[in-house]
């Protein structure tokens, strides 16, 4: 026995699960029937949950293991419409002010974003200077400071969430110190081969290679020292004096 169509009662109808009903192949892809995500709609027609509570819900496919929510395209229509207190016929024309005005506001937002970054990188490479150091383009902690994305917690430095300009400054002179007088790349070798004999006895480390090797500099050097070798050696050819022995490269 042939289905009918709910919706015009026309033969050759098949069922809908979404609406749980049977619609023949015009009356499904009519603007009535019609389906669009809900996420989709509420971007699309600048929409929030609130603005489309109201309306009916539908189960959607399953997408990577994750329900999805559908909902009538003239339903959203009728919402827009009504939120902006505009007449169907001027949907498209609001559409395209909407979306010309997030476009603005998207990139006055860009051009804050980068003064802010500009201003956060001039700041630390003043504050650098003042320790003889230079921006390191290689170094990750310096652009996060600058883009403003620090979330770094470590065991072998202390854990801010975000750090402050005097931290970063602290931070790269002890990297300084590390790589140019406490041998840290003899360092580094020699914790890669202790955690690779840890790994084959079955042990598993606790603390990084990077972190390892850092303890083993400083063990060496008695800590970080509390004046930076380098400033030392400037203060002394500075003042044309004689002054006390320092490290040295």
């Amino acid at each position: 026995m042939p289905n009918f169509c709910d919706n015009c009662h026309q033969k050759g109808g098949t069922n809908s699960i979404a609406f749980n009903m049977i619609l023949c192949s015009h009356c499904k892809y009519s603007e009535q029937y019609k389906m669009m995500y809900k996420t989709t709609a509420k971007t699309y027609y600048f929409l929030t949950e609130n603005d489309i509570q109201s309306i009916d819900t539908f189960d959607g496919p399953r997408i990577r293991q994750k329900t999805t929510t559908l909902v009538r395209k003239s339903d959203v229509k009728d919402i827009f419409c009504q939120k902006y207190q505009i007449s169907p016929s001027k949907i498209d024309e609001r559409l395209k002010e909407l979306s010309k005005l997030k476009n603005i506001r998207q990139e006055r937002a860009a051009e804050r974003k980068n003064m802010t970054i500009q201003k956060r990188k001039a700041e630390l490479i003043q504050a650098l200077a003042k320790y003889r150091l230079q921006l390191r383009n290689d170094s990750k902690l310096c652009q996060k400071y600058i883009d403003n994305t620090i979330n770094h917690q470590s065991r072998s430095v202390p854990l801010h969430r975000n750090w402050t300009l005097d931290q970063v400054v602290e931070r790269m002179c002890q990297m300084h110190f590390l790589y140019n007088y406490a041998n840290m790349d003899r360092c580094l070798e020699k914790a890669k081969s202790q955690q690779e004999e840890e790994l084959e006895a079955g042990y598993f480390p606790d603390i990084s290679i990077f972190e390892e090797a850092e303890m083993l500099a400083l063990e060496a050097t008695n800590g970080y020292p509390d004046n930076w070798p380098w400033l030392e050696n400037e203060v002394c050819r500075e003042s044309d004096a004689g002054c006390d022995e320092v490290y040295s490269d």
